[in-house]
């Protein structure tokens, strides 16, 4: 029987577009929070993130759809220009992590502004001598893009001003309320609460005990229906129980091994034609 080269070549990029759309997959976050913690030191190191020990939790709605986007941070971090916060958009089957996202919580507006803003996201003042800069962080794709400059806000100007007010809600010499001192709009988390978390999570429960039942003595048989009965078969061995092995954790090594079979059995086809 023929083999069909062409029918393997494009089985084998199949099988190999299977393993890598599974390794995409497993690139959400489940756990916003457990995963923020364990940041690794490269990230910490490239977006500036200095562990502490309490976080800050904010849950924005970035696009109007009451799915709210959660951004993590470390309490007392930062500089003048805001906190670096990790954003976790919510998708269908987890979270898409957005690294270096940074504002400040008192100049920052979230959602969508029609003529800045328009895709949602953040709007983002870092303030200056004088002036400020304002940016976006589109949201598109289910993630926070980055940061888009948009002006330099000079605040003799009274547009300018106006426009400090149209998108914060507060004019620009004017103080945060007393509300965002007394009920802020972040929640504070203890690093240990979550670590403390997981570890519940991973101790497994024993089963539960059984107790001991005593079994019934048989009564023995009159003796005169001894003789009546048929003889007994002979005793046979109680067959072991069925052992099935556990499914694989990862569905993808099956599939990588396949795909590395298939590509070696059409090389060898192709180099034996060749000869």
């Amino acid at each position: 029987m023929g083999v069909n080269i062409k029918s393997l070549i494009l089985f084998a990029i199949l099988s190999v577009g299977c393993c890598l759309a599974v390794a995409r997959s497993s690139e959400l976050v489940a756990d916003p929070e457990v995963d923020f913690v364990n940041t690794p030191e490269t990230a910490c190191a490239e977006f500036g993130i200095l562990k502490k020990d309490r976080l800050l939790r904010l849950d924005l709605d970035l696009n109007g759809d009451g799915r709210p986007t959660i951004f993590l941070a470390y309490e007392g971090s930062g500089s003048k220009s805001g906190s670096t916060w990790t954003a976790y958009a919510p998708e269908s089957s987890g979270y898409a992590r957005t690294y270096g996202v940074r504002f400040r919580e008192d100049f920052f507006r979230a959602g969508i502004v029609p003529d800045l803003n328009p895709s949602g996201g953040l709007l983002v003042l870092y303030p200056g001598k004088g002036a400020g800069k304002l940016v976006r962080y589109p949201f598109s794709d289910g993630q926070v893009q980055p940061a888009i400059e948009l002006r330099i806000l000079d605040y003799s100007k009274a547009e300018d001003r106006d426009l400090f007010e149209r998108i914060f809600g507060r004019k620009l010499n004017e103080s945060m309320p007393k509300e965002y001192f007394t009920n802020p709009p972040h929640k504070v988390i203890d690093v240990m609460e979550i670590n403390a978390r997981v570890n519940a999570q991973q101790i497994t429960t024993p089963p539960p005990t059984t107790t001991a039942q005593s079994t019934p003595v048989p009564t023995p048989p009159s003796p005169d229906l001894v003789d009546k009965q048929p003889p007994k078969p002979s005793a046979s061995l109680t067959p072991m129980a069925e052992t099935r092995s556990a499914p694989s954790d990862f569905p993808i090594v099956p599939v990588a091994i396949n795909a590395a079979v298939i590509v070696g059995i059409v090389f060898y086809l192709l180099r034996r034609k060749s000869t």
